[in-house]
C-alpha cells in the first residue's frame, strides 16, 4: 500500500485559531509540513473587500521557515461574504472580497484559493440560489486565471444543508 508523501500535506492554520501565526508555522515545521493553506481569517490574516494583511510579512514568516503558502481559504462559511447572496448590495460586495483574496493570494505566491459553492438562504428556492453562486464562480474563475494565474478549488458544502433545507447544493 502506497504511503501519503508528507509533501502533499498541507497545514492549515484555523486549527491553530487561539494561537499567533508564529506559533502555528513553528508548530508546522516541527511535523515537517511544507505546505501551508492560509485561512483568511484575523488574528492570522485580516481580509475584507478593500484591504489585506502586509503579505510581505506574512510570506516571509512561512518562507523563513522553508515553507509556502501554497493555498489561500478566504473566510466563506459565514453569510458575510457568500457566494450566492440574494441582496445585489452584499453580492457585490463579496465578489469584491473574493477578488480581494485573488489579489492578496498573487502577492503570496500560492497556486490556489479554495472556495465553496455557497449557499442561498434555506428558505428559498435553491435553482435561484444557485444561479446566483454560478454567476459569482464563473466570474471569479476568469478573474483568478486572466489577471493572477491562480486555481480556484471548490469543495463540497453540501453536508451543512439541514434536513429538507433548500438552499444548498448538492
Amino acid at each position: 500500500m502506497a504511503q501519503i508523501n508528507r509533501d502533499r500535506i498541507a497545514g492549515m492554520n484555523i486549527h491553530y485559531l487561539y494561537y499567533s501565526l508564529p506559533y502555528f508555522l513553528d508548530a508546522q515545521q516541527k511535523l515537517g509540513v511544507k505546505t501551508i493553506e492560509l485561512w483568511a481569517g484575523a488574528p492570522h490574516f485580516f481580509l475584507d473587500s478593500m484591504s489585506y494583511s502586509d503579505c510581505t510579512r506574512v510570506r516571509h514568516e512561512v518562507e523563513s521557515r522553508g515553507m509556502q503558502v501554497k493555498i489561500l481559504t478566504p473566510e466563506n462559511c459565514t453569510y458575510q461574504y457568500q457566494f450566492a447572496a440574494q441582496e445585489p448590495e452584499l453580492y457585490e460586495k463579496s465578489f469584491a472580497y473574493f477578488a480581494n483574496a485573488l489579489k492578496a493570494g498573487e502577492e503570496l505566491g500560492i497556486e490556489t484559493m479554495a472556495i465553496n459553492s455557497g449557499w442561498g438562504y434555506w428558505n428559498e428556492d435553491r435553482e435561484e440560489a444557485w444561479k446566483r453562486s454560478r454567476e459569482m464562480l464563473s466570474r471569479l474563475a476568469d478573474e483568478a486565471g486572466r489577471r493572477y494565474g491562480v486555481s480556484l478549488r471548490c469543495y463540497d458544502e453540501s453536508h451543512t444543508r439541514p434536513a429538507g433545507g433548500k438552499g444548498t447544493f448538492p
